[in-house]
C-alpha cells in the first residue's frame, strides 16, 4: 500500500493557483463532465461540514461527561449523530460518481462498497437510540457493529480520495488523506478498550486519544476542503476563460459587421456602347 500512496511520480505545480479544465487532462476532478464536477463540489462541501460537526459533537460530549452524563445530553448527542450520519451518507454518494470506476480500474466495485457501507451509519445510530431508550445492551451492541462496518467504508473512501488527490496533483491533500487512512482506524479502536465507567485517572489518556482523533478528523476535513477549493478554482477559471472567449468572438463579429457596412459595393457594370465599324 505504501507504493500506491507514494508521491514519487507526482507532477508538481502551484498548489494555490487555478487550473483550467482540460477534458483530456489527467486531473479527474477537472476533466470529468459537468455533472460529476457538480456532484463532487456539493459532496466535498457537505463532507467538510460533517467532519467538523462530528469533531465538535464528540469533544462537547467528552467535556459534558466529565461532570456526569445525563439523559438529555446523551439524547442530544445521538440525535446530532443521526443527522450528521445522514448528511455524510449523502456526501459519500456524491463523492463517488461513476467516473471513478471508468478512470480507475480498482474503483468500479469499490465505490459501491463505500456507498453501501455508509448506509450503516444511520442504521447504527438508530440501533444505538433504540437500545438507549429501552435499556437494551443488545441493540447498543448492534449499533457498535454497524458503525464499525461503516468506519471501514470511511477508510476505503479516504483511499479513493487519495487517488483523486494524486490525479489532481494536490500533494498536501494527498498527505493529509494518507495520514487519515493509516491513523484513523487506530485512534477509533483504541478508546473502545476503555470501559463505559472508568476512574478519573483514566480520563487523561482517554482525553489525549480523543484529541489525536480530533486532529486526524480535522486533517480529513482539510484534505477534502483542499479538493473542493481546487475544483472551485478550476471551474471558476474555466467560466472566466469561456466568458473571455465569448467576448472576443462577439467583438470580432461586431467588427466584421461594421467593416461590411463601411465598404461600398462596387458600381454595376454598364452595357458596352456599340462603336461604328471602321471605314
Amino acid at each position: 500500500m505504501s507504493g500506491f500512496l507514494s508521491s514519487k511520480y507526482l507532477k508538481y505545480q502551484d498548489p494555490k493557483g487555478p487550473t483550467p479544465i482540460d477534458p483530456q487532462g489527467e486531473d479527474i476532478l477537472l476533466s470529468a463532465g459537468a455533472g460529476a464536477r457538480r456532484s463532487w463540489r456539493i459532496g466535498f462541501a457537505i463532507a467538510f461540514l460533517c467532519l467538523l460537526g462530528v469533531v465538535a459533537a464528540r469533544l462537547m460530549l467528552f467535556v459534558a461527561g466529565l461532570g456526569g452524563l445525563n439523559d438529555d445530553t446523551a439524547w442530544a448527542y445521538l440525535a446530532c449523530g443521526l443527522v450528521l450520519s445522514v448528511l455524510w451518507l449523502i456526501a459519500a454518494w456524491l463523492m463517488t460518481p461513476a467516473v471513478l470506476g471508468r478512470r480507475f480500474m480498482f474503483m468500479g466495485t469499490l465505490r459501491w462498497v463505500v456507498r453501501g457501507s455508509q448506509l450503516l451509519w444511520p442504521a447504527g445510530y438508530a440501533c444505538w437510540m433504540l437500545g438507549f431508550a429501552a435499556g437494551d445492551d443488545g441493540w447498543i451492541m448492534w449499533g457498535r457493529v454497524l458503525r464499525l462496518g461503516a468506519g471501514v467504508g470511511v477508510i476505503l473512501l479516504a483511499v479513493m480520495l487519495i487517488a483523486v488527490a494524486y490525479s489532481a496533483q494536490r500533494e498536501i491533500a494527498a498527505r493529509r488523506l494518507n495520514a487519515v487512512a493509516w491513523l484513523l482506524p487506530i485512534l477509533t479502536l483504541l478508546p473502545q478498550v476503555f470501559p463505559s465507567s472508568i476512574w478519573w485517572v483514566y480520563l487523561i489518556p482517554l482525553g489525549m486519544l480523543l484529541l489525536l482523533w480530533a486532529w486526524v478528523m480535522t486533517l480529513f476535513a482539510l484534505g477534502i476542503g483542499e479538493l473542493h477549493q481546487h475544483l472551485r478554482w478550476g471551474m471558476a477559471d474555466t467560466r472566466r476563460v469561456a466568458s473571455r472567449d465569448e467576448r472576443i468572438a462577439r467583438m470580432l463579429r461586431e467588427k466584421d459587421r461594421a467593416l461590411e457596412a463601411s465598404v461600398r459595393p462596387p458600381p454595376q457594370s454598364q452595357p458596352d456602347i456599340p462603336m461604328p465599324d471602321d471605314v
